[in-house]
């Protein structure tokens, strides 16, 4: 929809002319968007210069008018015409002039007009100044409710906050992320911690696994998510340290092997929100975790063996990464269980070698010690009992278990049982507590601890 105003005086013998649309440079023909003229008295000045350098100006006023009750005759002109790229936008505006020309009241008149001049601005090319004001006009609400919407407030009803998206979406709202932490007192966002010097951790796929669960959560939240590094940088300070002071985020995800003393110091102290991804071995009990039950997996793929027949069977632990990981230490724990509930010796080896003596020996009164089932608590520990594939009779005579599927397993010559290990649901438990409690909801668990199952 376009108007034009055209100046149709001569100026005869002119070197040059100018024209003025109250003060402001305008072409010979100036097109003018509608409602960009307010309504009322405007000027329009010409002034011709001619060669000798004499100049001459004449002066010509106009009132600018809303004749609402013809407006629906214009937007016809402007479809005969073919002014509307589709018939959709016709009839979007032909459906506010009506709800515009139904107005019983001045102010539900000036409320339906804005709506209206909005809708004009933005099917002539022009952008929308993003506002609360302006979706709150279209919308047909006050900027408080529209305020609520965007910010997830649960106090509204379902019609209305439809209504207030639809209208968002329309016309391409974005809300001004800085603009409504300010209000709010939030980020927005959700941090992860590790240490990127840790190179092992990147090479491990079932950290991404666990990431993918957490990002999930956070992006259907509506959240950004940030990972930091508990390195120290070259001050002295890690980029946690900084985040968690600075409250760059609203809420942090931690593992196990990064929450000491001090970590768990500068949480508390700061306020900030966190969860731990693995069990608390703090002796804070009140730090609240997500893990896999290990126990659970330790006893369960035991009892698996167990029930194909195996009776002396063995586990590939690790004495010092035992130690050291709480879940190898717990997935030893439930073998132990299983082992003594259907009383039978346990056998752990903490070295690969150790196995392979026994199978390279003579057979003596060593085979008597040969396990017929081993179970290998990590994937690097049955990948050392692979490679001694070419050659050597274990795989043939031994019933291979370990914790977790691996894409490479329906390639091997001799089946490898294990237990599911869902690290993705670890990722979206440990986000999902992490929001409940960034939201001071009540009943939050302390700790999940997620079962596990026989793979197939």
């Amino acid at each position: 929809m376009k108007a034009a105003a055209v100046w149709t005086g001569r100026s005869t013998g002119s070197k040059s002319t100018a024209y003025r649309l109250d003060g402001r440079i305008i072409t010979g023909v100036a097109e003018i968007v509608p409602f960009s003229l307010s309504v009322g008295t405007h000027k329009l000045t010409v002034q011709a210069t001619d060669v000798a350098g004499h100049t001459a100006s004449v002066e010509s006023t106009f009132q600018v008018t809303i004749d609402i009750a013809h407006l629906d005759q214009l937007v016809d002109m402007g479809k005969d015409h073919g002014d509307f790229l589709t018939n959709g936008t016709a009839t979007s505006l032909q459906a506010q002039i009506a709800s515009l020309q139904k107005a019983k009241t001045p102010l539900e008149r000036d409320i339906r007009l804005k709506a209206l001049k909005i809708t004009i601005n933005v099917q002539s090319g022009l952008t929308m100044k993003q506002s609360f004001a302006n979706i709150a006009i279209l919308a047909g609400v006050n900027k408080a409710t529209v305020s609520r919407v965007i910010n997830g407030n649960r106090n509204i009803s379902e019609k209305t906050r439809k209504k207030v998206e639809d209208i968002m979406k329309q016309y391409n709202y974005v809300p001004n992320s800085i603009a409504r932490g300010l209000a709010t007192k939030k980020t927005f966002t959700v941090g992860f911690c590790f240490d990127y010097t840790n190179k092992q951790a990147y090479a491990n796929p079932y950290f991404y696994k666990v990431l993918q669960g957490i990002e999930e959560v956070v992006y259907n939240h509506d959240h950004m998510f940030l990972m930091m590094s508990d390195h120290d940088g070259k001050n002295g300070r890690s980029t946690f340290e900084r985040v968690v002071v600075e409250r760059r985020v609203d809420g942090v995800i931690i593992p196990n092997t990064l929450l000491n003393e001090r970590n768990y110091e500068l949480l508390t102290k700061h306020d900030m929100p966190f969860v731990v991804s693995g069990e608390n071995t703090l002796k804070q009990a009140d730090a609240p975790w997500v893990d896999i039950d290990n126990v659970q997996a330790g006893r369960i793929l035991t009892e698996h063996l167990i029930d194909l027949g195996c009776r002396n069977i063995m586990i590939y632990a690790g004495g010092s990464a035992a130690k050291r990981d709480k879940f190898l230490g717990d997935r030893l724990n439930g073998y132990h269980e299983a082992m003594r509930q259907h009383h039978l010796e346990p056998q752990v080896i903490e070295h690969a070698d150790f196995l392979k003596k026994l199978y390279d020996s003579p057979r003596s009164g060593s085979e008597a010690q040969r396990p017929d089932a081993l179970i290998c608590c990590t994937h690097e520990q049955l990948f050392e009992i692979l490679d001694w594939e070419n050659g050597n009779p274990l795989l043939a005579e031994l019933a291979l278990a370990t914790f977790d599927s691996f894409p490479m397993s329906k390639y091997l010559k001799y089946p490898v049982h294990f237990v599911e290990i869902d690290l993705e649901m670890m990722g979206k438990q440990a986000a999902q507590m992490l929001f409940s409690r960034m939201n001071k909801e009540s009943g939050v668990p302390p700790f999940i601890s997620i079962p596990t199952q026989i793979g197939k």
